[in-house]
């Protein structure tokens, strides 16, 4: 058909194109309740008109919002041979009217609430396509060149016999699979055995079937997505190049700057914790001497105390400056005089050092430290 110009912007105008109205339904004769009217990206008549760009699901969800907008009722009318846009055909009886406009990943879709004159001439075939008109970029003026006509809204659609794009079939019922553009019906039984079921699975068990593949397709191109991002290749490398790339980054040397090597890293970690032990000990070891030297505790609480000093330090600090003193450590009585020369201990001091379990070396050093 000519294109007409919209009267209400000089820079817009209108066009249409048709997809087939297929009877569906469980006795397959009611007419299609959900319809699309156009597909996502950019499409051309037979006529040679356009293209027409759609752009993506972003730019149909404009369109959309566009298309309820631009009719009063917000319900686009359908007419019968677009006699709404061609009054030299008469009168313009409604055949339906649009209730909803959906846009979907393939393309915008209407809801349509058929009236029974037109649902009647759609069984009867009288009529097998619908065609919308929207309002598109002004086309290119005599002598300037070709350009592609951005699609701004839907602003009605009329039930034809002439479509002008060539779209595939525009809805599926609850008694058929799939139908081409001449309303051939898919056997079931075919579609049943490309997904794996018997042949006498129900319809809406197929359909089942089927989204649950879309949704693993969609869940698995998202792990790819993700694999391919991680190796720095785009989402649409092959498995060739992805494997390729994950071969070639399990071979690289990483940064020194940035990894240390896990042996290495092990091997510090154990040498640092060794190294604390031995220090814990250590100074354990001289808390416990001191406290029993300070005759704060006996031989046969020796154990306990390095295990308490090991485990906390700063407790049993705490707990040596307010511990009494229980055993004797040093002498009283005027000691008898030692071996000259000798350093030897006298009597009483070794029965103290005995009782403190010191050696004589260890009593003498503690006493020094005492004066």
């Amino acid at each position: 058909m000519t294109p007409h110009h919209s009267p209400s912007s000089p820079s817009i105008a209108l066009a249409v194109h048709a997809v087939e109205v297929l009877s569906v339904g469980a006795d397959g004769a009611t007419p299609a309740e959900w319809l699309q009217l156009l597909p996502l990206g950019t499409v051309t008549g037979r006529d040679g008109r356009g293209p027409y760009v759609i752009g993506d699901q972003a730019a149909a969800v404009a369109i959309v919002k566009a298309s309820l907008a631009a009719v009063q009722s917000g319900e686009p009318p359908i007419d019968y041979d677009h006699a709404s846009d061609f009054p030299q055909r008469g009168t313009a009886p409604a055949a339906g009217w649009i209730r909803a406009l959906e846009a979907r990943a393939d393309g915008i879709w209407a809801r349509v609430e058929w009236t029974a004159a037109a649902a009647a001439k759609l069984r009867a075939r009288e009529y097998r396509f619908i065609s919308p008109v929207f309002a598109h970029d002004e086309p290119p003026k005599k002598g300037e060149p070709a350009r592609p006509l951005r699609i701004h809204a839907i602003l009605r659609a009329g039930l034809t016999n002439n479509p002008n794009f060539d779209l595939p079939a525009a809805a599926q019922g609850a008694s058929q699979a799939a139908a081409s553009a001449e309303g051939d019906a898919m056997d079931p039984k075919k579609l049943a055995a490309l997904l794996g079921l018997p042949e006498t699975t129900p319809v809406a068990d197929m359909e089942t079937a089927l989204t649950a593949l879309v949704a693993t397709h969609a869940a698995d191109r998202a792990r790819v997505t993700a694999v391919a991002t991680a190796l720095g290749k785009p989402a649409t490398a092959s498995a060739e190049e992805l494997a390729a790339a994950a071969q070639g980054a399990a071979g690289a040397q990483p940064d020194p700057t940035k990894f240390v090597p896990m042996a290495l890293h092990q091997a510090t970690i154990e040498a640092f914790a060794a190294g604390k032990a031995a220090a814990d000990q250590s100074a354990a070891e001289t808390a416990v001497l001191a406290a029993m030297t300070a005759g704060q505790l006996t031989p046969a609480l020796k154990p306990w105390g390095l295990g308490f000093a090991a485990r906390d330090p700063a407790g049993f600090a705490a707990w040596a400056k307010t511990a009494p003193q229980i055993i004797t450590t040093t002498v009283k009585s005027p000691p008898k005089a030692t071996t000259a020369g000798t350093g030897a201990l006298t009597p009483e001091q070794k029965s103290v050092a005995s009782r403190l379990g010191l050696t004589a070396e260890q009593y003498q050093a503690a006493q020094q430290e005492g004066k």
